[in-house]
Parts: structure tokens; C-alpha cells; sequence
């Protein structure tokens, strides 16, 4: 009797011990999933408010002659390990490439809003704040999510094209497209886009080398081909966690 007893307690704490190696592994499985738990590092005090509380997740550098678009979706062209200054913006650090954060983008999930920041010599001159709640890696970037932006009419007035893939036909590749109206090259109205097939069908398209970024400088939608556009050195997609 006091044998089988023994058996009893042996395979008890057996299990017991198994158990115990079982929720220390799940326990570390959800802290490697958990957004919040990644390294301190990705975040920055992107707008300037006192807190590091936007996660960098995406940085597009330009004129490097690798596609945005698809170095965002896949990751295409995008070295595995990047320069320093690729994963911040400091204008003393040199970035010649785009950077991805696959753990960031590839388990998207807990977002409270997206940051979509525009760069000239890695200063930020204009800004969008989207609502990310429900969101997915490819749908937050939508005129109806806009929750504030560097562009006072962006939110009053319509948008032909408001979206990551943008405008691809022949001869066109307009991402992160985020445009008023189309008139004609000498007509079209727009905000923001990445040009990022050469040499394109329309003037404010042409630059020496892709992908390139226009921006409509002022605090309102701009004619495209305008003076009141111009071209940045790099955008960033920044993650704020419920």
C-alpha cells in the first residue's frame, strides 16, 4: 500500500514539474509576442511630447533605387542587418537602405494609433496620426482613420486615392498615395506620395533616382506641380501600443 502511495506522489510531482517547465515557456512565448515587450531601443519621442512612446517600425530612404513599397509589404531589398542610422533618424548616422521591423509589422496586433512622419535631413516636417485600432499592417493608411495631421484640410476635403499601394498602372507607381483629385499632370492635387518608378508620366514624378517623396509644404492640399511641393530625404512609420 505505502509503495503504491509512493508511486502516486512520485508521478504527481512529476506531472507537477512538467507543468510548472510548460507555463514558464508560454509565460516566455507571450512576453516574445507582447508589442510592448520589445526592445527599448525601437522607441522614440517622435513628436517631441517628453515620451518615448512610438515604436519605429518602418523607415523609407530615398533615391536608394529600392522599391517602398514591396520593401514594406515583403521586405524585398532590404539587407538583413541595416546600418544604425537606418533604425532612427539622426542626421550624423548615415542610411543608404529602408529598414524593416518584421517582429513590428509581421505580428501586428494591441495598435492604439499608426504615426506616418515625413523627413528632410531628419527633421520632421509633416506628420499624420491614424486611428490603428483594428487595424492591419496594410489597411491603417485610410482617410478615414486620420485622427490629426500637419495638413489642416486633409481631413475636410475628399480623397480620390488614400492608400499603401496607391496608384499602379503602366508607366505609374504612386504608394502611400494620399492625393485630392486628378486633372491632368498641369491639375493634380495631392498631399503626399512615393514615386517609386521612374521616370513616370507627370513632371513632379521626375527625379534622378527612386523612390522619391513629395510633399505638399504648406498646411493644405497642394497643385503637385507646383512651388508648393517639395521632396523629402526619408518617411517613418511609427506604432503607439494600447
Amino acid at each position: 500500500m505505502e509503495k503504491k502511495l509512493d508511486e502516486v506522489i512520485y508521478h504527481v510531482e512529476r506531472i507537477s514539474r512538467t507543468t510548472d517547465k510548460l507555463s514558464r515557456s508560454l509565460a516566455s512565448l507571450d512576453s516574445s509576442c507582447v508589442p510592448n515587450s520589445s526592445p527599448a531601443d525601437e522607441y522614440f519621442d517622435a513628436l517631441g511630447s517628453g515620451k518615448k512612446e512610438w515604436r519605429l517600425v518602418f523607415r523609407a530612404t530615398a533615391y536608394n533605387n529600392v522599391l517602398v513599397y514591396p520593401a514594406y509589404i515583403y521586405g524585398t531589398g532590404i539587407p538583413t542587418q541595416v546600418e544604425a542610422g537606418c533604425k532612427q533618424f539622426n542626421h550624423s548616422l548615415p542610411c543608404m537602405n529602408h529598414y524593416r521591423n518584421r517582429q513590428a509589422i509581421e505580428n501586428w496586433g494591441n495598435v492604439d494609433e499608426v504615426l506616418f512622419a515625413i523627413y528632410v535631413k531628419d527633421q520632421l516636417v509633416k506628420y499624420i496620426i491614424f486611428n490603428g485600432r483594428g487595424s492591419t499592417f496594410t489597411d491603417w493608411f485610410e482617410g478615414n482613420r486620420v485622427i490629426v495631421s500637419s495638413w489642416n484640410d486633409l481631413k475636410t476635403l475628399t480623397h480620390n486615392i488614400f492608400s499603401i499601394e496607391g496608384d499602379s498602372r503602366s508607366q505609374i507607381m504612386r504608394r502611400f498615395l494620399v492625393n485630392h483629385h486628378y486633372e491632368g499632370c498641369s491639375k493634380d492635387k495631392g498631399w503626399f506620395l512615393v514615386t517609386d518608378l521612374l521616370p513616370g508620366i507627370c513632371p513632379y514624378e521626375v527625379q534622378l533616382a527612386s523612390p522619391g517623396f513629395v510633399y505638399s509644404k504648406g498646411n493644405r492640399v497642394a497643385l503637385l506641380s507646383s512651388q508648393d511641393v517639395a521632396w523629402a530625404d526619408a518617411v517613418g512609420i511609427y506604432l503607439k501600443y494600447n
